[in-house]
C-alpha cells in the first residue's frame, strides 16, 4: 500500500534520477522547489476563491454603478466617485489610442488596458450577491476579503514552514551524532531490500558510495583545519575581514543604485525626447528598476561566491555564507524598491498643491494616481524579468554544454568552457527571490501566485533538463539534511521580512482614492487594516475579546514555541 502511494508522489522518478547522478544535496533544491510550487497552488486557490472570482461574477460590473444616481453620499464616497471618474477617463484616453503592438507591450509591462483587469488590486471594489431564496442583495466586503486572504495564506505558510524546518532540524540532530553510529547506520540500515530492478539497485549503490565519500572528505577537511598553525589562521581571519568589507560595499552600492534608478533616473530618462519618440527605449526605461535589480542579482552573487572561496571555508559553510550574503542583497533590493516606490508616491502627491486641492484627494501624478496598481505593476515586471532571465540563462547553459561536448573535453575551447558544476547557492537564491516577489506582490497583483505556480513548474523541468545535460557532478561534499534545513531557514527569514513589509503597507499607507477596494473609506487618518477594525467593532463584546486575543502575541508566541518543541522532540 505504501509503495503504491509513493508512486503518486509528484516527480518521484525525477528525484531518484537527480539524486543518482548529482547527489542528495542537489535533490534538496528540487524538493524545496516542489514544496513552494504546491504552497503557491494553495495560495492561488484561496486568492481565486475569495477575491478574483467574486470580482468577476458578482454585481455590479463597474465601481460607478455601486454609487448609482443617489445624491445621499458621504464626503468620502463623493470624493471616491469623482476621483474614480478622473482615473477612468484618463485610462480611457490611453487605451483608446493603443495599437496591437501597444497591447502586446502592455501585457509584458502590466500597463495600459492591463490596469483595468483582475490582474491588479486597483481594479477591485466591494460587490453584491444574492443567496438562494433571499430577495435582498448581500454585500461582499472586498477590502475585508483582501486582508483576510492575505492573513490566511501568510499564517498557513508560516505554520507549514515551521513544520518543514522542524523535520529538518530533527534529521540534522540525528545526523550530528557520533561518526561511528553514522557509518553503522549507513552500512547496516541504508540498503533498500525492496529494490527489484538492476537500474534502481545500481543507483542506490551509487548514492551510498557518494555518501561515504562525502563523509570521508569532511573528516579530512576537519583534520586539515586542526593542523593549521597560527600564521595560517591569521591569514584566513585577515582574508575574511577584507572580504566582509567588500561585501558591505557591494550592499551599499546596490541599494543606492536601485534608489536612484526608481526615484530620479527613470523619470529623467522618460522626459527626454529621444525616449518619448522610441517605443523600444521607452520599454527599456519602464523596465529599468526591475532590470537593474535583476542584473545586480545575477552578477553580484557570483562575486560573493568567488569571495567565499578566498575565505577558506568548508563546503557547507561556503554555501551558507554565500546564500546569506546574496539573500541579504536580494531582500535589501526589494526593500529599497518598496521604500523608493513609497517615496515616489509621497512626492507625487505633493508636487502641485493647487491641483491637489482642486481634485480634493485625487493624485495629480498620472503614473501613481492608483498607487496599488502602480506597485503591482512593478512587481509584475519583476516576475516577468525573473522568468525571462532564467529561461535565457538556461538556454545559454545548454548551448555552452553542447559546444563543449561537440569540441571535446581535450580541445582548448572545450577545456575553457567545459562542463560547469551545478551552482547550488545561486539556484536556491533564484527560488527564494521568486517566492519573496510572490509574497509581497500577491497583495497588489492577486494573480502573481498563479503565475508563480506556472513559473516554478517550468523551472523544475528546465533545471532538471539542463542539470542532467550540461552540468558535471559536483566534487564538493554537502550534507543533504543540513543543506535542506538551511534552505528552508533562509526562506523563513525572507518570509518574516515580507510579513513586516506587508504589515507596514496595511497599517501605515493611505489607500488610493481613485481605485481599489478601499477607495470609499479613504480619509487622512484611514488605513487599510481599519476595515477589519470596523467589522470587529460591531461584533458582540465576547467575540471582540476572542479576536483581540487571537491576533495578539499572547496567542502566537506560545503556539509557535509548542509547535517547535513538538517537532524537535
Amino acid at each position: 500500500m505504501w509503495e503504491t502511494l509513493q508512486l503518486l508522489v509528484v516527480w518521484r522518478g525525477s528525484f531518484k534520477e537527480i539524486e543518482g547522478q548529482h547527489g542528495s544535496s542537489t535533490t534538496s533544491y528540487f524538493t524545496v522547489l516542489r514544496w513552494l510550487m504546491f504552497l503557491n497552488l494553495f495560495v492561488t486557490v484561496v486568492t481565486l476563491g475569495a477575491i478574483v472570482l467574486p470580482q468577476v461574477f458578482f454585481q455590479p460590473s463597474t465601481f460607478l454603478e455601486t454609487m448609482g444616481n443617489t445624491t445621499d453620499l458621504t464626503d468620502f464616497q463623493e470624493t471616491a466617485k469623482n476621483c474614480s471618474n478622473v482615473y477612468i477617463n484618463q485610462m480611457d484616453n490611453v487605451t483608446e489610442k493603443e495599437s496591437i503592438v501597444d497591447k502586446v507591450l502592455a501585457v509584458i509591462q502590466g500597463t495600459g488596458f492591463m490596469e483595468r483587469t483582475v490582474l491588479f488590486a486597483g481594479f477591485y471594489f466591494s460587490k453584491t450577491y444574492k443567496m438562494v431564496g433571499d430577495d435582498e442583495d448581500q454585500s461582499y466586503n472586498m477590502p475585508l476579503a483582501f486582508l483576510l486572504t492575505m492573513a490566511a495564506y501568510f499564517f498557513v505558510t508560516l505554520i507549514l514552514m515551521i513544520l518543514y524546518t522542524g523535520d529538518g532540524v530533527k534529521e540534522q540532530l540525528l545526523a550530528s551524532g557520533e561518526q561511528f553510529n553514522q557509518y553503522f547506520n549507513k552500512i547496516f540500515s541504508a540498503w533498500d531490500y525492496t529494490l527489484m530492478q538492476k537500474k534502481a539497485s545500481d543507483q542506490k549503490q551509487h548514492d551510498l558510495c557518494r555518501a561515504f565519500k562525502n563523509d570521508l572528505e569532511q573528516i579530512q577537511e576537519k583534520k586539515r583545519r586542526k593542523g593549521m598553525n597560527t600564521l595560517q589562521k591569521a591569514r584566513v581571519y585577515l582574508a575574511r575581514i577584507c572580504v566582509n568589507l567588500v561585501v558591505l560595499a557591494f550592499w551599499a552600492g546596490a541599494g543606492y543604485l536601485i534608489y536612484m534608478v526608481v526615484t530620479v533616473w527613470s523619470k529623467q530618462l522618460l522626459d527626454k525626447d529621444t525616449v518619448k519618440d522610441s517605443e523600444i527605449l521607452k520599454l527599456i526605461v519602464e523596465f529599468l528598476p526591475s532590470l537593474t535589480i535583476t542584473i545586480l542579482n545575477v552578477f553580484i552573487p557570483t562575486l560573493f561566491y568567488m569571495l567565499a572561496r578566498v575565505e577558506d571555508l568548508t563546503p557547507d559553510s561556503e554555501v551558507e555564507i554565500t546564500v546569506i550574503r546574496s539573500v541579504v542583497l536580494r531582500l535589501a533590493s526589494i526593500i529599497v524598491l518598496v521604500v523608493s516606490l513609497q517615496t515616489k508616491i509621497s512626492e507625487c502627491r505633493s508636487d502641485d498643491e493647487e491641483e491637489e486641492q482642486k481634485n480634493k484627494m485625487c493624485h495629480n501624478c498620472q503614473e501613481t494616481q492608483c498607487w496599488e496598481t502602480y506597485v503591482g505593476g512593478q512587481f509584475y515586471k519583476l516576475v516577468v524579468m525573473d522568468f525571462f532571465v532564467t529561461v535565457i540563462t538556461t538556454l545559454a547553459e545548454f548551448l555552452r554544454g553542447a559546444i563543449a561536448k561537440a569540441l571535446g573535453k581535450d580541445s582548448f575551447v572545450g577545456k575553457l568552457i567545459g562542463l560547469k558544476e551545478f551552482d547550488l547557492p545561486k539556484n536556491v537564491l533564484d527560488i527564494v527571490y521568486s517566492q519573496t516577489i510572490c509574497w509581497i506582490g500577491a497583495f497588489f497583483c492577486p494573480l502573481i501566485p498563479a503565475i508563480t505556480v506556472v513559473k516554478f513548474f517550468l523551472y523544475f523541468y528546465l533545471k532538471k533538463w539542463t542539470l542532467l545535460k550540461n552540468y558535471a557532478k559536483s566534487p564538493k561534499a554537502y550534507r543533504a539534511s543540513k543543506t535542506n534545513t538551511f534552505f528552508m531557514a533562509v526562506l523563513l527569514g525572507s518570509f518574516v521580512l515580507c510579513a513586516i513589509v506587508m504589515a507596514y503597507v496595511v497599517g501605515r499607507m493611505q489607500p488610493s482614492v481613485s481605485c481599489g477596494p478601499w477607495r470609499v473609506y479613504t480619509k487622512e487618518d484611514y488605513f487599510m487594516y481599519m476595515s477589519v477594525s470596523d467589522i470587529v467593532s460591531t461584533a458582540p463584546q465576547l467575540w471582540q475579546t476572542i479576536l483581540t486575543f487571537l491576533t495578539s502575541w499572547l496567542f502566537y508566541v506560545p503556539m509557535l514555541i509548542v509547535m517547535r518543541y513538538e517537532q524537535i522532540m
